[in-house]
């Protein structure tokens, strides 16, 4: 995370779950990040930290972990107990009409950031350690970079190959490509 500017001390990394991928298929960024506004008050997701990391469920890896592919980072602006009036800055209806009436949800004002837009769909990282926590500190669980694509569409790279068998010793794919853009091979 450093490597984009960003102190993993204050990040939350954010692994959602179908209902995301759902509202990101269906409206990007701007029905997502409406999604993404309104979460359970307990447990917190955001921690009270001010930048959020979003990631979607991505393919199970040959060792059986858990994958996230990365959509994008938010700054949140605000935070309030969810009384169906005021709406979050970033809106969808069907998102909103979703959320009126339900209960123990807070509200968050999020704005996009551009810091790692142009990873967006084409990052994805090995979810483990901590694969059950979908909420966590970007500083105390780093993830390693399983690939980077180079086009968000483009067919998943396979991460092991005929004979082989993948170990948390082998290198992760994309670390040459990042090792010569100076980048690391944890997020």
């Amino acid at each position: 995370m450093a490597w984009l500017g960003l102190d993993p001390k204050q990040v939350r990394l954010i692994r959602h779950d179908d209902r995301g991928v759902a509202a990101w298929r269906r409206g990007g960024k701007i029905t997502f990040g409406c999604f993404a506004s309104f979460q359970r008050e307990k447990p917190a997701p955001y921690n009270e930290t001010k930048i959020a990391c979003h990631f979607l469920p991505g393919p199970n890896l040959p060792d059986g972990s858990l994958s996230a592919l990365y959509v994008g980072t938010t700054l949140i602006l605000d935070e309030w107990p969810w009384d169906g009036q005021r709406l979050p800055l970033i809106v969808d209806e069907d998102i909103i009409a979703g959320e009126r009436g339900r209960q123990n949800v807070n509200a968050f004002d999020l704005e996009w950031l551009d810091v790692g837009r142009e990873y967006s769909e084409r990052l994805l990282i090995d979810w483990e350690p901590g694969a059950r926590a979908w909420s966590q500190w970007a500083h105390k669980r780093p993830k390693a970079i399983v690939e980077l694509r180079l086009q968000a569409h483009e067919p998943a790279f396979p991460v092991s190959f005929p004979g082989s068998a993948r170990s948390r010793n082998t290198p992760r794919l994309g670390s040459g490509l990042l090792r010569e853009s100076g980048a690391s091979t944890c997020w």
